[in-house]
């Protein structure tokens, strides 16, 4: 069954999918799953338009996410793959959304919002197939938070492209906690903050701490050296811009 084209802005109509069934989204423009999705078979999202899953859905087949924006604003009982970076998955405006099982991120998880510490819970494993996770981070070290009930994917799917906050702030957030992070250690990621680099003193980086648990988001002011680089022994305020930076000596809040 394929729901496509416009139509209904938001729909209260229940749906049972049997096994080997599939339910496709593919319409034109925003729309609204209220009605509970239940069953076995497998629901596909396409399209450019944003589909919101109002809701406890106890479907437990899995949901193939290809293109446009999905917000889970409740819960989904089976798998969920996101099979492209064309798709986004929004946790947003909402305390906390779940994935009852396996979860497979490829595109952007978006849970930035105007409020800090929403939790995204995955029953089972996670796979990072160059997911880039768009987070809130606030005082005394709270964060948005992806925590899974399993571990972390096989090799092949251990891959974060990048994280992205929405301001500065310094401390250490856990991200993404795990039963097991398979002695990953995550390389070749962007850090920014609202889409912008950092600035030459932000420093930030990813870790996975000793526990091999949970992935933290370290940020910090890195130390300046500056350098007087003007002829003269006296400073004066024509020659203020005389004071060079020589580079950042070391990672340390100092």
């Amino acid at each position: 069954v394929t729901l496509s084209g416009s139509g209904k802005f938001a729909d209260t109509m229940n749906i049972a999918l049997a096994a080997g069934t599939t339910l496709t989204f593919n319409k034109s423009e925003a729309y609204a799953q209220n009605g509970i999705i239940s069953g076995a078979g497998t629901v596909v999202k396409s399209g450019n338009y944003t589909l919101t899953l109002n809701g406890a859905h106890t479907g437990e087949g899995q949901f193939l996410h290809n293109t446009g924006i999905l917000n889970l604003n409740g819960s989904w009982a089976g798998d969920y793959v996101q099979a492209t970076a064309a798709g986004a998955l929004n946790v947003q405006n909402i305390a906390s959304a779940a994935v009852g099982k396996t979860a497979t991120f490829s595109g952007v998880v978006d849970m930035q919002d105007s409020t800090v510490g929403t939790v995204l819970n995955v029953g089972s494993t996670v796979n990072l197939n160059g997911a880039t996770l768009k987070i809130d981070i606030g005082a005394n070290n709270t964060s948005d938070i992806i925590v899974a009930g399993g571990t972390l994917g096989d090799a092949s799917n251990r891959n974060l492209k990048g994280v992205d906050i929405n301001a500065w702030n310094e401390g250490e957030y856990k991200i993404l906690h795990t039963t097991n992070m398979n002695s990953w250690q995550p390389d070749n990621y962007t850090i920014t903050i609202s889409g912008q680099g950092l600035s030459q003193r932000q420093y930030a980086e990813l870790k996975v701490n000793a526990n091999n648990q949970d992935l933290y988001l370290i940020t910090k002011l890195a130390n300046v050296q500056l350098v007087w680089a003007s002829d003269s022994d006296s400073w004066t305020i024509t020659e203020v811009n005389k004071w060079n930076d020589n580079g950042l000596t070391s990672p340390a809040n100092t």
